[in-house]
């Protein structure tokens, strides 16, 4: 689905957005109280949407898996799994170690260590800046560690029901973190994200009634949904961070499920080549963006600075991090898992 690939590299431009004129470039809109409320909240709109998108292609993949093969392979899923996130994931861990090392950035080796665990999102470990965003990473593997397990063993017309009793779950845990209890394990930012993955694999599930629900919206409805979204006119009070952290998962899904429905000037912007190459790229540019947009204090001297904040530095690092190892990868893993679902539906049909 291109549009949902759009979608992609929308969001890691949020998250560069909040990263650059909150961090690199703090005093670029500093004067500027409107426009510096912004990017305060792209990033976290930019991960979020991330989550939304991944829990609705993961679980689609999985029925369309199903429908083929009359069975689901976990051996394949977590090959797949495994591939897709942690060979680029550790090149960049390991690159951050050196560079912490060699005392290039400032750091430390135990939150490496944290992130490499996926338990960044935990308020077990430490954390720092060039492993902070390793959070949203944590909360995808934690989800997915169990989540095609569950898929299986709840069987096809009990996954709806159990999908719906979790999403409530997480929703009146995220309430409770806004209101400041049950923190001490996981913060607010990572119980929404687990919602937001289980909400897109929920409208994954009812695909068909979600596209005639998207398709019958009237443009302004959806245009004005993306519009809160992006301007999150919500004052720092518990009622309204309350209301926030249960009505933006929605929203969220909606925005993108018309985008994929209505073939219009929103869906040509997000087929358009260049946002289309920025999705393709994206884990690899939210991997490796963190180094180039880092506060100024965060790196030991003016010149490993200049060096690692240059466009062009991390331009290159991004493209050679996607076509040297993510993409070869994900395509080992492809090679690996595809054979083995070809004999199943094989099987399945012979049988």
């Amino acid at each position: 689905i291109h549009e949902l690939d759009g979608w992609r590299g929308i969001s890691v431009l949020l998250v560069l957005f909040n990263h650059c004129f909150l961090f690199e470039f703090p005093s670029a809109l500093a004067h500027t109280r409107l426009i510096n409320h912004l990017p305060q909240h792209a990033g976290e709109l930019g991960v979020r949407t991330f989550f939304v998108i991944s829990g609705f292609v993961i679980t689609r993949l999985l029925i369309l898996e199903e429908r083929q093969t009359s069975a689901i392979s976990l051996k394949n899923f977590y090959t797949r799994r495994f591939f897709r996130i942690v060979p680029v994931f550790y090149l960049m861990l390991f690159t951050v170690a050196v560079l912490i090392a060699f005392h290039i950035i400032f750091g430390t080796l135990a939150s490496v260590l944290g992130a490499s665990l996926f338990l960044a999102d935990t308020n077990l470990m430490t954390h720092h800046w060039f492993t902070g965003h390793a959070w949203t990473l944590s909360v995808e593997e934690q989800f997915y560690l169990l989540f095609p397990l569950f898929f299986i063993l709840s069987g096809a017309r009990r996954r709806s029901r159990l999908l719906l009793l979790t999403l409530i779950a997480l929703l009146a845990w995220s309430v409770l973190t806004q209101l400041g209890l049950f923190t001490q394990l996981f913060p607010p930012g990572a119980i929404i994200g687990f919602s937001c993955i289980n909400l897109g694999a929920l409208v994954a599930l009812f695909e068909p009634e979600a596209r005639r629900y998207a398709a019958g919206l009237h443009p302004l409805f959806a245009f004005l949904l993306a519009v809160f979204l992006f301007v999150h006119p919500i004052p720092p009070i518990p009622v309204a961070l309350v209301l926030n952290a249960l009505v933006t998962p929605f929203c969220i899904a909606i925005v993108l499920m018309y985008t994929v429905t209505h073939k219009d000037w929103a869906s040509s912007i997000l087929n358009n080549a260049a946002i289309q190459w920025i999705g393709l790229v994206s884990y690899s540019a939210y991997l490796w963006q963190q180094l180039s947009t880092g506060p100024i204090d965060f790196y030991c001297n003016r010149t490993a600075m200049r060096i690692l904040h240059s466009p062009l530095f991390a331009i290159l690092v991004i493209t050679v991090s996607y076509y040297c190892v993510e993409r070869p990868c994900t395509r080992f893993a492809k090679r690996r898992t595809t054979g083995s679902k070809d004999l199943k539906a094989v099987g399945t049909a012979v049988r």
